[in-house]
């Protein structure tokens, strides 16, 4: 699963996440614009724990 901005802006929305810089913003999406690999994907679980602790750094 990779996601795009609409879908990382939702994301964004339901998590309500209010504190989240641009820079933090692309590097987010930077990541998970495409997949790891060629063997794995992200799952949504993955997505929304990375952003989680992406945002407390």
């Amino acid at each position: 699963m990779t996601i795009n901005k609409a879908e990382l802006d939702k994301i964004i929305q339901d998590m309500r996440i209010t504190n989240l810089t641009k820079d933090k913003y692309e590097n987010i999406l930077d990541m998970f614009s495409s997949e790891p690999d060629t063997v794995h994907e992200w799952t949504e679980q993955d997505i929304h724990e990375y952003i989680r602790k992406m945002i407390q750094k």
